[in-house]
């Protein structure tokens, strides 16, 4: 439910979510994605990557039957002008979350892009 995990991203926990985006890609044979535009507080990597973490946290709690796949979020500034893109699977988010893998691990892991 986008406005669901739009509403407790941007009410509960702060982020700044421009908008979200679901991609059913299991009909094309690809993963199902939930896309997220974000605006950080603050234009560093280790923003991002904490808000980063929160809506991999919220996609976590609000997907009950395990739909999801990939988590990916491209942090814009203040024209959306993408400047960091990050990308997981839910696979590697979960691993994190039971402490499989620590937080620099689960980060080592992530595509992460800057442009």
């Amino acid at each position: 439910d986008i406005d669901r995990l739009t509403a407790f991203l941007r009410e509960q926990q702060g982020v700044g979510v421009v908008d979200v985006r679901i991609v059913n890609g299991r009909y094309a044979g690809a993963d199902n994605e939930v896309r997220v535009r974000i605006v950080t507080s603050e234009r560093t990597e280790v923003d991002a990557l904490h808000d980063f973490a929160l809506i991999c946290a919220g996609v976590y709690g609000m997907d009950a039957n395990g739909g999801v796949d990939v988590v990916e979020a491209s942090a814009v500034d203040g024209a959306l002008t993408p400047w960091l893109g990050l990308r997981t699977t839910m696979d590697a988010f979960n691993a994190y979350r039971r402490g499989d893998v620590d937080l620099a691990g689960w980060v080592k892991s992530l595509d992460m892009r800057q442009y």
